[in-house]
């Protein structure tokens, strides 16, 4: 297990290049004067001349501010600031000065407008009725108690200049992300007569009606009510005439919404896309108004950055050495004990996301948005060579990468909860199935990748049941029923056994105290299924009987001869008819009970067997036996790369020594370590045990100013290695010859072969009748995983616990505290 815990700092190299004209995108909530325009950019206010060119800033408090708003005269400025800890609204004149706070409310207020009498309409929430909807307000310019408009709600107030109406949305979504929204908080634009206290709805649109502005007595407001096939519903400005009740759409723009418009003296100012624009209510036409921003830009210079308390989607190496990490927008991988992260992409402009190394350490899977919308990429895991796109088809937001234990194939999900299977090879794209409520799709491979586990609930019923995948066959089968809400099913790595956790207990039954109804507390139980029907359930009910034996025989051949008995007496040695105490009693095979004699109350215990002198010569075989072959007076040699090597070379006439440590994984992956007397380092490659060749490269650990990368090729041929070598530093290339020999604790022994998995084999007929219930406890299980000794692993109260369903004593042992984990490939450690 991975004990130590990732705590390098991680250091991103910032870069910015400058600009002196930004997107519109980053000049927000500008407002239109008599001749300039003020906006937000950076969270500071600033002026441009209405026909563009260098801006000069008003504000540079640490604060943000929003919102800016001209006076009808044009020579103060109100706008909301947060200055003394909380935001309040500010008033400052144009050409600069310090603000004055207005308001003193600890809610948040947004500024509307000035009313035509110097007033300044804003909204808020919290401040009376219902806490969470806004309601509109004017304070005087010098400050004092706000005075509530007559409207029980409202957002977005803006006053005729006759002061007779007002026009209000009765709330915002405006500050939302939504686009072409028609649910149930849709807005429309209302109207109120100050006078006669008569209301009445302006616009019935189904979609977004919003931010409405008074220009004489025509109210503008925005609308994505275009019928335009070719605008989809984009935000475009729109106009009712209060005379005549007639709307009419006055912008048609079909590839960007418009945001945050401000009406001014027969002119509108808005953001559209990457511009800023003016609309002349006039003529109609609208013009870019082109801005510079001068001054440092100390917030986008080069910097380093600590961002190891920004560190997301985690995936640990195979040899768990190292681990993969997104932040800020950039895959690292940091050691796990010994060296220095790594900034793999270091890329500008692109996020890269969601790292997840592959089984065999070759490659690092991930999303990158550098062709507008996330991909699923991969990457080798050193971060040198070619990066390979595996998707194209610019679909929903993705998430959750996932390797088969090959390394052949991968899944990813999206935001519709849709899963796919993608080959690494082809890129070849598969859908495997769709959780149709919310959230994702829980998947467990098995250790050949021949099927997936996952619990999904169906459109009429939400209670989630456990599915199987072929993935040869493309087909899913429901094996648990639905009626319980199941979840976590997780393959072991034999193909004997699939854990998972349900709602199935209702032990804790309790009685509603205001309802007559039974409450049900902590149901959350872990489970086992066998795979198939010959998988023996290891807590059978087992009965131990006392067997008769000869007590004047030795253990071992009293069994033998026994064996032979039973053949031509099944009753036993003394008969089916003896009584009982008579009858020979054979001791249970590995009792703890030891060997008891066969006596009784009315027996005397038998004598000892007289002991025979010892032959000393050996028994001649028999004639159809042969011989026993002699044991091995020395072990034989080892045939794999696995274990420590002890090599030299020449540098010139200097004989150099150093050691090689290889460790073999899945698929002839091979990791080594090399040390030497001035250099150490880490190797990964590949054993071709066909061919007996091994391939490795790698770098050094003596760190950047003295790096050098290595690589090498050799045959092993028994408890010899022989190869050529090539290390490349800051002084060249440097080509070598090397041969070695086992070290004597290596060659002593074979290779151990790993294991051979049987392939995986389900019996679906009566698959939920097989469950067994593990006594894991009655609190919430999260996650769910295996290690390599087949053991269960989950996290639960805060606290990752192991079960061995081999365990007869079903103890369940804690390993540490943590809220969830993530083991090695192989299962051997955990992070």
């Amino acid at each position: 297990m991975l004990t130590s815990h990732l705590s390098a700092i991680v250091a991103a190299a910032l870069s910015a290049g400058p600009t002196t004209t930004p997107d519109a995108s980053m000049l927000r909530y500008p407002d239109i004067g008599r001749e300039d325009i003020v906006f937000v950019y950076a969270g500071n206010l600033w002026l441009v001349p209405k026909t563009g060119g260098m801006a000069r800033p008003l504000t540079s408090a640490a604060g943000a501010e929003v919102m800016p708003r001209f006076s009808p005269d044009g020579n103060k400025i109100a706008f909301v600031g947060n200055y003394d800890g909380n935001r309040d609204i500010y008033v400052m004149p144009t050409v600069g000065g310090a603000p004055e706070r207005v308001t003193h409310h600890p809610t948040a207020e947004l500024m509307n407008e000035w009313t035509a009498d110097g007033s300044l309409l804003f909204s808020a929430s919290g401040m009376e009725g219902i806490a969470r909807a806004g309601r509109l307000y004017t304070v005087k310019e010098a400050g004092g108690l706000p005075e509530a408009l007559p409207v029980p709600y409202g957002t977005n107030g803006t006053i005729s200049p006759d002061g007779e109406w007002l026009a209000y949305t009765p709330h915002s979504i405006d500050g939302r992300t939504w686009k072409r929204y028609r649910g149930g908080m849709q807005t429309d634009v209302w109207v109120y007569n100050l006078r006669s206290n008569e209301a009445k709805r302006v616009t019935d649109y189904e979609g977004i009606d919003t931010l409405p502005m008074w220009g004489g007595s025509t109210l503008y407001y925005l609308s994505d009510a275009t019928t335009d096939p070719k605008a989809a519903h984009k935000l475009n400005i729109w106009s009712w005439d209060s005379k005549s009740g007639a709307t009419k759409q006055v912008t048609s723009f079909t590839d960007e919404d418009i945001k945050w418009p401000a009406i001014g003296d027969g002119e509108i100012v808005f953001q559209k896309g990457t511009k800023l624009m003016v609309l002349d209510l006039g003529s109609g036409k609208t013009r870019t108004v082109e801005v510079k921003i001068p001054g440092d830009r100390p917030t986008i210079r080069t910097r380093t950055e600590d961002v190891s308390d920004e560190l997301q989607g985690s995936s640990i190496s195979p040899s768990a050495k190292r681990v993969a990490v997104a932040a800020r927008g950039d895959i690292w991988t940091a050691p796990a004990e010994n060296g220095v992260p790594r900034n793999l992409t270091r890329t500008d402009g692109i996020a890269e996301r969601t790292p997840a190394w592959s089984p065999d350490g070759k490659w690092i899977a991930y999303f990158d948005d550098s062709t507008g919308e996330y991909e699923l990429w991969a990457m080798p895991a050193d971060g040198k060579g070619e990066k390979k796109q595996l998707t194209k088809d610019g679909g929903p937001f993705k998430t959750n990468i996932q390797w088969f234990p090959d390394s052949k194939k991968l899944i990813y999900q999206d935001k519709t909860a849709t899963a796919y299977l993608v080959d690494f090879a082809s890129g070849e794209r598969k859908m495997i199935d769709k959780e149709p409520w919310d959230g994702s799709l829980d998947i467990s491979i098995s250790h050949d990748g021949a099927f997936l586990a996952y619990a999904k609930s169906l459109p009429e019923r939400r209670t989630a049941s456990i599915w199987l995948y072929d993935v040869a066959k493309g087909e899913s089968h429901e094996v648990t029923s639905g009626e319980f809400n199941d979840g976590n099913p997780t393959f072991d790595r034999a193909g004997d056994w699939m854990y998972f956790s349900s709602q199935r207990g209702f032990g804790k039954a309790e009685y509603g105290e205001l309802d007559e109804t039974w409450v049900y507390q902590d149901t959350v139980r872990g489970y086992a299924v066998p795979l198939r029907k010959d998988v023996k359930n290891p807590w059978l009910l087992e009965i131990d009987e006392e067997k008769g034996k000869d007590a004047k025989k030795d253990e071992k051949s009293d069994d033998k001869k026994d064996e032979k008995k039973d053949e031509a007496k099944p009753d036993g040695a003394a008969g089916a008819d003896a009584p009982a105490g008579d009858r020979p009693r054979r001791r249970r095979p590995n009792s703890d009970l030891g060997d008891i004699s066969d006596m009784s109350d009315t027996q005397d215990a038998p004598k000892p067997a007289e002991p025979k002198p010892a032959d000393p010569k050996p028994a001649e075989p028999k004639q159809d036996e042969k011989p026993a072959t002699p044991a091995a007076t020395t072990a034989p040699a080892a045939t794999g790369p696995a274990g420590t090597w002890n090599c030299t070379t020449k540098q010139g006439e200097t004989v150099v020594t150093f050691t090689l440590v290889v460790t073999l994984g899945d698929a002839g992956a091979a990791t080594a370590k090399f040390t030497s007397e001035k250099q150490n380092g880490e190797l990964t490659g590949q054993w071709d045990a066909e061919a007996k060749k091994l391939t490795l490269t790698g770098k050094n650990d003596a760190g950047t100013e003295k790096e050098m990368s290595y690589s090498l090729e050799a045959t092993v041929d028994g408890d010899a290695i022989t190869g050529n070598g090539t290390a490349i530093g800051k002084d060249g290339e440097n080509k070598y010859a090397f041969t070695g020999t086992r070290a004597p604790a290596d060659a002593k022994k074979d290779e151990k072969k790993p294991e051979e998995k049987k392939p995986i084999t389900v019996d679906f007929d009566g698959f939920e009748s097989r469950v067994i219930e593990l006594p894991l406890g009655t609190s919430r299980i999260g996650g769910m995983g295996v290690n390599d000794k087949n053991q269960l692993i989950f996290s639960q109260g805060g606290q990752i616990k192991v079960f061995d369903i081999k365990d007869k004593k079903k103890e369940v042992k804690k390993v540490t505290d943590g809220g969830g984990f993530q083991l090695t490939a192989d299962g051997k450690k955990m992070l």
